[in-house]
């Protein structure tokens, strides 16, 4: 049976009971080490499984909780193993919808009173050898908890989705079906008291909870006032009216309103048009034309929306399609299709662009553009970027687009222009450029016809990182120091800046040095980013290096721990500087000349690719030029050699013809 652990939830009230709402054993589920993220101790009194292991329970609000678990799927949404598979969305959706409404069914039997998600961790405490004690055991899970979120939130800020794949076990598992059940059990939503997560541990869910629990017995209930109700032959599902006359044959195994489904969207009274319909799990989604009677569009994608209710004018379907892409394509491919069937836009968007990455806010940005005929960014492709537009409406250059949005008022155009040409993403890279739409994106010069604006703190840091480089002219580091500072002031904390602001407080050109400042930064930003990588080796080196100016003993020892991260990630300065003034230097307290030996090798590895690959751009001729390093007795031998087959082949050309 294993260690288990319980999941409750109860109410700030007196004489409450407690409700189960999952469990699991071994092991505390992701999602627990979430919700309890600012966990406290609870008393031992509501450990009522198998009586009291003399430990204190952990208990957190939950509302916050619910708002941790959100930010959370917001997050996890945007993650790139996530387009390969519907299921996982549909599965962290359905888990937060239930939540929440296990929640708001507390409070509302308690009078209003607040909830509490409470952790009955007693068995699980007697698996940590390195506590002495349950109380010390659960006070180090109630921190492991805590650093995790602190941890995911930082994430959330670089919005860099890859350090969820510890939490969310991606480097574990392939997500395929044969694996499904052991994932959702380290995550925790096998563990969920309800019988929709009991089914998704056998298979990847096809439906969302609400259609689950409509197919599961409140059927009817999805088909209010649609003047529809269905019908059920053996494991087939079709349509009816109110009347009993058919509407849509029973051939499918699941069926749903679609987005817009009515004839005309703003009437409520208006009919039922299209239906979502499924005609195998395995194949996809599709749409009915109730109006006239046919399929409107075939099961052969993973999500359907219309996008206008059709009428008198043409209809438009929105779809996302996954069934039978090549395998080397790990992303939806997005359609729209007309109210024939035909496709009126190829399905090359690999993923949606707009103001937001997750699905509700993107479709509505994307429905209402659409209906009057906006240019939308929708998808990001391999080559550039694509804007949306209905046929037979002129399209708009990426460029183009951004510029008109920005004179309409709208900086973060101007920001998202300025990156992209600073990078080269979707049109020519062009840095000079860059910094002039970046000054815009800063506030410095202000949309046409429009007065002073506020500037965004982003255009603000990529504003100064323009003025540092030089982009529009002559480097101007006072100036970049005082645009960074503003993009600080007004709450811009991502790590590009954080290590921009810090290279100028250390440089007497921006002005006066600032070292303790510089330091945080540095810390801060290294914290941010991504392991192992360039920005962060910098980081983590000059935090070392200004630990190191301090000259005492615990300064040097922490100097050393952050000098060497950088130099396994590959900073050459950081190699360096453990050469020469950590285990180099004679008077230090970490003098080692084995170690110092060790990494000034390490340093000259580092250049040797450079230095090759500089010798591989110079004319075959010259390629070679390095055998003259060659020993001089090696060069002799070559040339003797070179001499006696000259002399061989001599005697047999010329030898030869004198003979005959």
């Amino acid at each position: 049976m294993g260690h288990r652990c319980f999941l409750h939830l109860r109410a700030q009230a007196p004489r409450h009971p407690l409700v189960c709402i999952a469990e699991s054993s071994n092991i505390v589920p992701a999602l627990w080490r979430i919700l309890l993220a600012d966990a406290r101790p609870a008393p031992t009194a509501f450990q009522a499984v198998f009586g009291d292991a003399g430990s204190p329970a952990l208990e957190a609000e939950a509302r916050p909780a619910l708002g941790r678990f959100e930010r959370f799927v917001a997050l996890a949404l945007r993650h790139p193993a996530l387009a390969r598979d519907a299921a996982l969305p549909r599965a962290l959706e359905a888990t937060g919808h239930w939540l929440r409404e296990q929640v708001e069914h507390c409070e509302a039997e308690a009078g209003g009173r607040p909830a509490l998600f409470c952790a009955d961790l007693d068995e699980i405490t007697g698996l940590d050898d390195s506590a002495v004690d349950a109380a010390g055991s659960m006070a180090a899970l109630q921190q492991d908890f805590a650093d995790g979120w602190r941890a995911l939130e930082l994430e959330a800020a670089a919005g860099t989705p890859h350090g969820l794949d510890e939490l969310l076990g991606f480097a574990s598992f392939r997500l395929g079906v044969g694996d499904w059940m052991a994932w959702c059990r380290i995550f925790g939503l096998g563990g969920l008291e309800h019988p929709y997560f009991a089914a998704i541990e056998e298979h990847p869910p096809v439906l969302g909870f609400a259609e689950w629990v409509a197919e599961a017995g409140a059927l009817p209930a999805l088909w209010a006032g649609t003047g529809c109700r269905p019908v059920r032959r053996g494991a087939r599902l079709g349509l009816e009216d109110e009347q009993g006359r058919p509407l849509l044959p029973a051939s499918y195994v699941a069926l749903a309103p679609a987005s817009v489904a009515r004839t005309s969207p703003a009437d409520p009274a208006a009919p039922l048009r299209w239906v979502e319909i499924e005609q195998d799990t395995a194949d996809g989604k599709g749409l009915w034309d109730l109006a006239a009677g046919r399929a409107a569009l075939g099961c052969h994608h993973e999500q359907v929306w219309v996008l206008e209710p059709g009428g008198s004018a043409p209809a438009w379907f929105l779809c996302s399609t996954v069934m039978g892409l090549p395998e080397d394509i790990d992303a939806r491919a997005w359609s729209v299709y007309d109210s024939d069937g035909r496709p009126a836009l190829p399905g090359y968007y690999r993923w949606f662009g707009g103001p937001e990455l997750d699905t509700p806010a993107v479709l509505r940005h994307c429905l209402a553009a659409w209906s009057e005929a906006r240019p939308v960014l929708v998808a990001e492709h391999d080559t550039g970027h694509w804007w949306w537009v209905r046929p037979g409406h002129p399209p708009r250059s990426h460029a183009d687009q951004l510029a008109a949005d920005w004179r309409g008022g709208d900086l973060r155009a101007a920001l998202r222009l300025a990156r992209d040409l600073y990078d080269g993403r979707g049109l020519e890279a062009d840095r000079e450029a860059a910094h002039a739409w970046a000054a815009r994106a800063a506030g410095l010069v202000a949309p046409p016809g429009s007065g002073p604006v506020e500037g965004l703190p982003p255009g603000m840091a990529l504003y100064a990182q323009g003025l540092r480089e030089g982009r529009g002219g002559a480097p101007d580091l006072p100036g970049a120091r005082v645009w960074a500072e503003r993009a600080l002031a007004d709450g811009e904390t991502g790590p590009a800046l954080c290590l921009l602001l810090g290279r100028l407080l250390l440089d007497r050109a921006a002005g006066p040095p600032e070292p303790g400042r510089a330091l945080g930064l540095f810390r801060h930003a290294a914290a941010q980013l991504d392991e192992g990588s360039t920005a962060q080796a910098e980081a983590r080196r000059q935090v070392g290096e200004l630990l190191l100016r301090a000259e005492a003993a615990e300064a040097l020892a922490d100097a050393r721990a952050w000098l060497e991260q950088a130099a396994e990630a590959g900073d050459r300065r950081a190699m360096e500087r453990l050469a020469q003034d950590v285990y180099g230097n004679p008077a230090g307290t970490c003098h080692d000349p084995k170690r110092a030996a060790h990494w000034e090798a390490r340093a000259a590895q580092v250049a040797a690719p450079a230095e090759a690959e500089a010798d591989d751009r110079r004319p075959v001729f010259f390629r070679g030029w390095r055998v003259l390093l060659l020993p001089p007795a090696l060069l002799l031998f070559l040339l003797s050699l070179l001499l006696q087959l000259g002399r061989a082949l001599w005697r047999w050309c010329f030898g030869r013809g004198t003979g005959g």
